[in-house]
């Protein structure tokens, strides 16, 4: 049995294992983008046994890939066994890792508007009566980047109640 590993991160991967009971530990370095074939010719246990430690950390097939839900941690192995994996594998990830991405920036701006609420509502100092709600505006610069020149800007507005 063989094992193909896909390196779908923007950062290079250093991938430890062992096979089986040997105490040796194997490494190898998968850079960004690239795919290759860690294990060749071993045991289906040899195999199943990287693939389930490896699994832990996030490692995932590409049918496991395909079916990815956007929450959890970004993407950085996808594997195969016993063929190459197809090259639609980055595009793919590369699709859930943004979203995953775009929900945490998300919710990091919705949790600095909530903590710039309540730290207002707690330090009432210099807030004039009458004051019931915050609002915070968030507006993206254009880009600066020529290629970047038609994203759409992202503008949100946050509100929350102040308790006296």
């Amino acid at each position: 049995m063989n094992l193909f590993i896909a390196n779908v991160s923007d950062q290079d991967h250093i991938f430890y294992w062992r096979e089986g009971e040997n105490p040796q530990i194997f490494k190898t370095d998968i850079k960004t983008g690239q795919q290759i074939q860690v294990i060749r010719d071993k045991s289906p246990e040899i195999v199943r046994s990287v693939i389930d430690h490896h699994a832990r950390y996030g490692m995932k097939s590409f049918e496991e890939l395909k079916a990815h839900n956007f929450e959890g941690d970004m993407l950085r192995l996808v594997y195969s066994l016993d063929e190459h994996l197809p090259p639609e594998v980055y595009g793919i990830a590369q699709e859930i890792n943004d979203e995953i991405r775009r929900r945490q920036v998300q919710l990091a701006k919705e949790k600095t508007a909530y903590a710039f609420a309540k730290t207002a509502e707690q330090d009432q100092t210099g807030l004039f009566e009458g004051v019931n709600e915050i609002g915070i505006d968030i507006e993206e610069q254009a880009p600066k980047e020529l290629a970047l020149k038609d994203k759409k800007l992202i503008n949100q507005t946050f509100k929350t109640k102040i308790k006296k």
